[in-house]
């Protein structure tokens, strides 16, 4: 009968598509071509942690790095820092780019650089770092600034 087959497409267009098979799918923007990046943030906010309760302190700051080997089929890129290079996941949505890197004790870094927002050359981005381990409270910290395609 045919009309198993028809049944059974019709239920498979329901089933989301596993994360590796989304990551795979490249939104348009200004990012999709671009296979370096270099970002600069100049503003900082980060916790200050008294038991339960977080205590935001700020500040300027000059956190620089590169973002190399972009490459959004395999959802994959390089960031050169003055103090390391890593390999790091790299996500474009509709909104942006995302770099996620994990750290060998299991810390995430986000640093997502906005499609929206920016002049014609360089693009809003925020540099989120979420540390922390067994013993010491968490340092989670946020930088604001900047990030422009150089190719």
């Amino acid at each position: 009968m045919r009309v198993v087959p028809a049944i059974l497409a019709a239920v498979l267009s329901l089933v989301p598509l596993s994360a590796a098979a989304q990551r795979r799918v490249t939104p348009a923007g200004p990012f999709v071509k671009a296979r370096a990046i270099e970002c600069a943030f100049t503003t900082y906010g980060v916790a200050s942690w008294n038991g339960l309760a977080a205590r935001v302190l700020t500040g300027d700051d000059d956190v620089r790095f590169r973002v190399e080997n972009l490459d959004l089929r395999r959802g994959a890129a390089r960031v050169v820092s003055a103090s390391a290079t890593v390999e790091v996941t790299a996500m474009a949505t509709e909104t942006g780019l995302n770099i996620i890197e994990q750290t060998p004790i299991g810390n995430f870094i986000l640093t997502t650089i906005f499609s929206a927002g920016g002049s014609a050359d360089k693009y809003v981005a925020v540099h989120s770092r979420h540390l922390g381990d067994l013993t010491t409270p968490p340092s989670a910290s946020q930088y604001y600034g900047t990030c422009e395609v150089v190719n």
